[in-house]
């Protein structure tokens, strides 16, 4: 075997992560070949030295952890605090966008005037004959009002002195409610 398998072969029975059956011929093998030995018995020096060195810090750290001053359970009591606090805001802020939300929402879709034109009802009909699936939904609704033509855009008279912000807001502004 390289030197390589034989050390990492010799850090993991050292751990127990090797089966009986592993560590039994692992052992075996050592035992015929000498170079093979020296080089397991090296690793696992190595390995007990790191061992003894992650222990002492890890021990020291939970000596450290464990002896806790007095003054420590105040701090608690105020960051608890501060988390009520912050909670009590959320929830504040979340009751306000709520309540401005429900006395700020958008008209219904079909709470427009609609327009009895004759020009409209047979497009209405014929798109309302190929959506009958849908069923009675807002997705109908929406469908069919978007396909319809807009009288109401028709019937502005185009304004050539407008900037191109006034056209775009203008746009906003008609597109909201669609």
């Amino acid at each position: 075997m390289e030197r390589d398998t034989i050390e990492r072969l010799a850090i993991d029975s050292a751990a127990g992560e090797l089966s009986d059956d592993a560590r039994t011929l692992f052992e075996a093998y050592l035992a015929e070949h000498r170079q093979a030995n020296e080089w397991a018995q090296d690793m696992l020096g190595v390995y007990e030295e790191t061992e003894a060195a992650i222990a002492s810090k890890t021990n020291r750290a939970r000596a450290e952890t464990r002896a806790k001053p007095a003054h420590v359970f105040p701090l608690a009591r105020v960051r608890s605090r501060l988390i009520v606090r912050w909670a009590a805001v959320v929830v504040a802020a979340f009751g306000i966008g709520a309540g401005f939300g429900r006395l700020s929402k958008q008209p219904a879709i079909g709470s427009r005037p609609r327009a009895t034109s004759a020009k409209v009802d047979p497009y209405v009909r014929q798109w309302g004959r190929s959506l009958e699936g849908v069923g009675d939904s807002f997705w109908r609704a929406k469908a069919i009002a978007s396909l319809a033509p807009k009288r109401h855009l028709a019937a502005q008279p185009h304004k050539s002195g407008a900037s191109l912000w006034s056209k775009y807001r203008q746009y906003v502004k008609e597109r909201r409610y669609e």
